[in-house]
Protein backbone atom coordinates (compact mmCIF):
# COMPACT_ATOMS: atom_id res chain seq x y z
CA UNK A 1 0.00 0.00 0.00
CA UNK A 2 1.41 3.40 -0.95
CA UNK A 3 -0.57 5.51 1.53
CA UNK A 4 -1.08 5.81 5.25
CA UNK A 5 -4.67 6.03 6.59
CA UNK A 6 -5.04 8.84 9.13
CA UNK A 7 -7.32 8.79 12.18
CA UNK A 8 -8.68 12.26 11.40
CA UNK A 9 -8.20 14.77 8.58
CA UNK A 10 -4.77 16.32 8.50
CA UNK A 11 -4.89 20.13 8.84
CA UNK A 12 -1.65 20.37 6.83
CA UNK A 13 -2.46 18.05 3.90
CA UNK A 14 -4.91 18.67 1.08
CA UNK A 15 -6.18 15.91 -1.15
CA UNK A 16 -6.60 17.43 -4.62
CA UNK A 17 -9.13 15.72 -6.92
CA UNK A 18 -10.36 16.29 -10.49
CA UNK A 19 -6.87 17.01 -11.79
CA UNK A 20 -6.03 16.77 -15.50
CA UNK A 21 -4.19 13.54 -16.34
CA UNK A 22 -1.48 15.69 -17.98
CA UNK A 23 -0.66 17.51 -14.71
CA UNK A 24 2.65 16.61 -13.03
CA UNK A 25 4.01 17.32 -9.53
CA UNK A 26 5.43 20.68 -10.61
CA UNK A 27 2.11 21.71 -12.17
CA UNK A 28 0.25 20.77 -8.99
CA UNK A 29 2.67 22.80 -6.92
CA UNK A 30 2.18 25.73 -9.32
CA UNK A 31 -1.58 25.79 -8.56
CA UNK A 32 -0.61 26.65 -4.97
CA UNK A 33 2.18 29.13 -5.89
CA UNK A 34 0.61 31.93 -3.81
CA UNK A 35 1.09 29.91 -0.61
CA UNK A 36 4.66 30.03 0.69
CA UNK A 37 4.35 27.16 3.16
CA UNK A 38 3.86 24.42 0.52
CA UNK A 39 6.44 21.75 1.38
CA UNK A 40 5.53 19.21 -1.28
CA UNK A 41 3.08 18.40 -4.04
CA UNK A 42 2.65 14.89 -5.40
CA UNK A 43 0.46 13.47 -8.16
CA UNK A 44 -0.58 9.87 -7.51
CA UNK A 45 0.19 7.62 -10.46
CA UNK A 46 -0.30 4.06 -11.57
CA UNK A 47 2.84 3.27 -13.50
CA UNK A 48 3.52 6.50 -15.38
CA UNK A 49 -0.15 7.55 -15.73
CA UNK A 50 -1.76 10.05 -13.38
CA UNK A 51 -4.79 8.82 -11.44
CA UNK A 52 -6.28 12.34 -11.46
CA UNK A 53 -5.56 13.25 -7.85
CA UNK A 54 -2.68 14.20 -5.60
CA UNK A 55 -1.63 15.60 -2.26
CA UNK A 56 -0.19 18.96 -1.22
CA UNK A 57 1.54 19.28 2.16
CA UNK A 58 1.74 22.65 3.91
CA UNK A 59 4.07 23.54 6.78
CA UNK A 60 1.39 25.96 8.05
CA UNK A 61 -2.16 24.69 8.72
CA UNK A 62 -3.60 28.23 8.37
CA UNK A 63 -2.25 28.47 4.82
CA UNK A 64 -3.67 25.03 4.02
CA UNK A 65 -7.10 26.20 5.20
CA UNK A 66 -6.80 29.44 3.22
CA UNK A 67 -5.80 27.56 0.07
CA UNK A 68 -8.70 25.12 0.51
CA UNK A 69 -11.18 27.99 0.89
CA UNK A 70 -9.77 30.03 -2.01
CA UNK A 71 -9.04 27.33 -4.60
CA UNK A 72 -11.77 24.71 -4.05
CA UNK A 73 -13.94 24.68 -7.18
CA UNK A 74 -11.55 26.60 -9.43
CA UNK A 75 -11.14 25.33 -13.00
CA UNK A 76 -7.84 23.51 -13.49
CA UNK A 77 -8.28 22.13 -17.00
CA UNK A 78 -10.69 20.20 -19.18
CA UNK A 79 -11.62 16.57 -19.72
CA UNK A 80 -10.79 14.83 -22.99
CA UNK A 81 -14.26 15.79 -24.27
CA UNK A 82 -13.84 19.45 -23.30
CA UNK A 83 -15.78 19.56 -20.02
CA UNK A 84 -14.25 21.81 -17.32
CA UNK A 85 -12.42 20.15 -14.44
CA UNK A 86 -13.12 21.90 -11.15
CA UNK A 87 -10.52 21.35 -8.45
CA UNK A 88 -11.92 19.56 -5.41
CA UNK A 89 -9.93 20.08 -2.22
CA UNK A 90 -10.48 18.18 1.01
CA UNK A 91 -8.30 17.81 4.06
CA UNK A 92 -6.60 14.47 3.57
CA UNK A 93 -7.67 11.33 5.43
CA UNK A 94 -4.65 9.57 3.97
CA UNK A 95 -1.24 10.70 2.85
CA UNK A 96 1.42 9.22 0.60
CA UNK A 97 3.66 6.86 2.53
CA UNK A 98 7.07 8.51 2.79
CA UNK A 99 10.03 6.65 1.32
CA UNK A 100 13.05 7.79 3.26
CA UNK A 101 15.87 5.73 1.80
CA UNK A 102 16.74 2.89 -0.58
CA UNK A 103 15.76 0.21 1.96
CA UNK A 104 12.38 1.91 2.43
CA UNK A 105 11.86 2.00 -1.33
CA UNK A 106 12.64 -1.71 -1.61
CA UNK A 107 10.28 -2.54 1.27
CA UNK A 108 7.50 -0.43 -0.29
CA UNK A 109 7.98 -2.14 -3.65
CA UNK A 110 7.81 -5.55 -1.96
CA UNK A 111 4.76 -4.51 0.08
CA UNK A 112 6.46 -5.25 3.39
CA UNK A 113 6.78 -2.91 6.37
CA UNK A 114 10.21 -1.54 7.05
Amino acid sequence: NTSIRLEEPSPNDLCCRNLPFSLNDEGLRDIFKDYSSVDSARIITRGTRSRGYGFVHFADAEQAAAAQAALNGTEVGTTTNGQPLQLRLDFAMSAPRPILDEAGAAAAAAGTPQ
